[in-house]
C-alpha cells in the first residue's frame, strides 16, 4: 500500500515538472486577483454530475463491473477468434 503512494506522488510529480513547469510572469497578476470559479450554470449542470459518477463509481465499484466484464469478454472473444 505504502509502495502505491509513492508511485502516485512520483508519477504525479514527474508530470507537474513535465506539463506545467514553472507559471508564466506574464499571467501571475491573474492567479493573485482572480479566486473564483469561473463556471457557469451550463458548464456546472454538465460536470457535477459527471462527478458525483466518478465517486460513486470510485467507492462503489460492483454496480458496473459486470457491464465492464461482459464487453471486454466480448471483445477478448472476437480478438483470439471465439466470436
Amino acid at each position: 500500500m505504502i509502495g502505491l503512494l509513492i508511485t502516485g506522488a512520483y508519477i504525479l510529480k514527474g508530470i507537474q515538472k513535465v506539463l506545467q513547469g514553472p507559471p508564466n510572469p506574464e499571467w501571475q497578476h491573474y492567479h493573485e486577483t482572480h479566486h473564483s470559479l469561473e463556471l457557469n450554470r451550463r458548464e456546472l449542470l454538465a460536470i457535477v454530475p459527471l462527478m458525483v459518477l466518478m465517486l460513486i463509481t470510485g467507492l462503489y465499484p460492483n454496480w458496473i463491473l459486470p457491464i465492464i466484464n461482459e464487453s471486454v469478454g466480448g471483445m477478448f472473444l472476437a480478438l483470439l477468434g471465439g466470436g
